[in-house]
């Protein structure tokens, strides 16, 4: 394994890593730091995560003079936020402020030659004949807190590196209410497919209500966020590894990292390759709401489809510059500051460095691409509202043009979202898209109630009602999904 850590491909090095990880080798430490330097940032993130288990094991020796001064470096050059949330877990981990927890290891089978190894399950049926003798024991840990009590999250992002572009075609991810057997819905979304080991994030600022282990869905962490004014919903992260970043009750903001996923055709995962199941579902943290399938019968009227509403909320929460990414040396304290949503600042010292004689074309780039990102940022922030509306949600396409007031103060063009704030607060009909959203959210609240007593005649009617109110407004789709999913039913 410590020879694979050299291979060419980054795929091959990825699984040494967590080979060595899983033995506890801390002679990989040294090894794996070198890796943070790699070009692919997969390889990267795989890399920090190794450096945060074996820390310990390794001595804290991970051949660099001064760890803590290294982290910050790589922190600062970093382009990918997923692995500076890694990165940042490190820095916590070499500060002793991060403390790993442990759940049920992932079930081992030592062969005769003394090595362990994880059996190759392919589905669990195959249990007993791969590893006899083998138990799951459930481990629930469950915190307090309400997300209610959380300012509503301020930035929303995805659940993995790469989400949305799988490494591996061909395997049989499960999208959002997948039908399987016939019998049961998927509640969730399947992604990150064969990326054992690789870490998953908290997609926004929240707490952790549950980490559980012990059972086929591996390491199970549900989070609980605040995502609107009196709304709140539940994320939650099934199949991961044995090794967790937090705990029950913990206060985590987005991006933080969570864990890792489990090992391919493991009890873990089910007896499938590795994958994480990404469910959402709307209302706070219920302890019998947490699977990742559900009877036909009853249907998914109370899941969110993940592919849908992520996206949405973290359009709604993205800042109106993008992030710099990777950039030369010289851009890079202009990058901190248009991450740090300083805008004024960052173009004052991007024309300072722009000034200088020996600037490399490289940084010149990087600081003209983001003084372009900069001054535009006013009228993008504005065109992503109006979408925001036109899909139907005027109250957060109205909130996102408040959202950055202060940062795009000085900034030419940043008084553009405020404009179209005092123009839609003027407009007869966006009035009405706010009474129409009322209006949605009020027979939400019903619905509950009456889809318990199975009385979908009368929620239909419901919804018609809204929809002969409220069909001129930007609602209308959404009402008009309501009316087709209330269709009465046996």
């Amino acid at each position: 394994f410590h020879a694979l850590l050299a291979h060419e491909d980054w795929h091959v090095a990825h699984r040494a890593l967590l080979a060595l990880e899983r033995y506890g080798d801390g002679d990989a430490l040294a090894t794996a730091w070198r890796l943070l330097d790699h070009a692919e940032p997969r390889l990267r993130e795989k890399a920090a995560i190794t450096c945060l288990v074996l820390w310990d094991e390794g001595g804290g020796k991970p051949g660099v003079k001064d760890p803590a001064a290294d982290v910050v470096a790589r922190l600062a050059a970093e382009g990918d936020p997923h692995v500076r949330a890694c990165l940042k877990a490190l820095e916590a981990r070499v500060a002793k402020k991060l403390r790993i927890e442990k759940m049920n290891e992932e079930v081992r089978v030592k062969d005769a030659d003394g090595l362990l190894w994880t059996p190759f399950l392919e589905g669990m049926d195959k249990g007993k004949s791969v590893a006899p003798g083998a138990t799951l024991k459930s481990d629930a840990r469950q915190g307090g807190g309400s997300a209610m009590k959380l300012p509503v999250a301020r930035r929303w992002t995805t659940p993995i590196l790469g989400y949305g572009r799988e490494e591996v075609s061909g395997t049989s991810l499960q999208p959002f209410a997948n039908l399987r057997n016939g019998t049961v819905y998927h509640t969730g979304q399947d992604v990150g497919a064969c990326l054992d080991g690789a870490g998953f994030y908290a997609c926004a600022e929240g707490i952790v209500k549950l980490v559980h282990s012990g059972s086929d869905m591996g390491t199970l962490i549900v989070l609980e966020h605040h995502v609107a004014e009196k709304e709140v919903a539940t994320l939650l992260y099934m199949h991961g590894g044995d090794t967790v970043f937090v705990k029950a009750g913990d206060r985590v903001e987005a991006g933080h990292l969570l864990g890792s996923m489990g090992t391919g055709y493991s009890f873990e995962n089910g007896g499938h390759y590795a994958h994480l199941h990404f469910g959402a579902y709307p209302g706070p943290f219920s302890m019998t709401h947490n699977y990742g399938y559900r009877n036909v019968a009853v249907g998914l009227r109370d899941w969110f489809d993940p592919a849908v509403v992520l996206p949405d909320w973290i359009d709604r929460t993205r800042p109106p510059a993008d992030d710099p990414g990777t950039v030369a040396r010289a851009a890079r304290p202009v990058a901190a500051l248009v991450r740090e949503g300083r805008y004024a600042d960052a173009l004052r010292a991007a024309d300072t460095a722009l000034a200088s004689s020996d600037l490399d074309e490289a940084a010149r780039a990087d600081l003209e691409r983001m003084k372009a990102s900069v001054t535009g940022a006013g009228a993008s922030l504005v065109e992503r509202a109006k979408a925001q509306r036109a899909k139907g949600f005027p109250t957060a396409a109205r909130a996102m043009l408040d959202a950055h007031t202060a940062s795009l103060a000085g900034v030419p063009g940043g008084d553009e979202p405020q404009k179209a704030a005092t123009a839609w607060d003027a407009d007869p009909a966006f009035r009405k898209d706010v009474k129409a959203e009322a209006r949605f959210r009020a027979t939400l609240e019903t619905e509950g109630g009456l889809v318990a007593k199975k009385d979908f005649a009368k929620l239909k009617a419901l919804w018609e009602a809204v929809l002969a109110d409220f069909g001129d407004t930007s609602l209308a789709d959404r009402v008009k999904a309501k009316v087709a999913e209330n269709e009465p039913r046996k």
